[in-house]
């Protein structure tokens, strides 16, 4: 599977009108047939943790279980001034902040904060 494929899942998981649960138990139980299924879930699996882009997927993947790091907290809410600010991955018991790609990467979530 492309790594634009993740890509696609991940942005049509964050539209109003769908949820990453659902597409995955409704529209991959009425195809027997699917091409990539196993990543396509995994990917699902990811996204419904947190991942919001291509960059966060491939971190999650190819850094964080490859290297056997801990499994962390994704797009946590931390209070600054001027608002709302989402860290990428957070380690809590490592007092550890991985920023991936910021602010310019999701331009949408700051709009209602």
């Amino acid at each position: 599977m492309s790594r634009s494929r993740p890509a696609r899942v991940g942005r049509s998981c964050r539209r109003p009108s769908t949820h990453h649960g659902r597409s995955a138990t409704d529209r991959f139980a009425s195809r027997p047939k699917l091409r990539w299924r196993g990543q396509l879930l995994a990917t699902l699996d990811d996204v419904g943790a947190g991942c919001h882009s291509t960059l966060e997927l491939t971190y999650v993947r190819d850094v964080e279980r490859r290297h056997g790091l801990p499994t962390a907290a994704r797009q946590t809410i931390r209070v600054r001034r001027g608002g709302r600010w989402y860290s990428d991955v957070e380690y809590t018991d490592y007092s550890t902040i991985v920023e991936l790609d910021g602010p310019p990467a999701h331009p949408d979530e700051g709009a209602g904060a």
